[in-house]
């Protein structure tokens, strides 16, 4: 989960997360199908409630989106770039 913004490039292999002026970004290296991708975080209600799913405001997930497989090799670079 983060609180930075996300901004993913068009073939989704790299996303860049933004806060408070500072950037890293992510590069997925493996597997050549995967893509990010960026949800909503929901939390569920407790068990035998009757309250409704809450969305947390201001927070979103960072996902590899991975095509059906039973074993892979993740692999994602994070880098930060300093100015000067």
């Amino acid at each position: 989960h983060t609180r930075a913004q996300v901004a993913i490039a068009p073939d989704g292999r790299q996303a860049a997360l933004t806060q408070n002026g500072k950037t890293i970004y992510a590069v997925l290296e493996a597997p050549t199908e995967g893509r990010f991708t960026v949800e909503k975080v929901i939390i569920p209600p407790v068990v035998g409630s009757k309250e409704q799913p809450k969305p947390l405001v201001g927070t979103r997930r960072l996902m590899v989106s991975l095509p059906t497989q039973t074993r892979l090799n993740l692999k994602v670079r994070f880098t930060i770039r300093r100015v000067g």
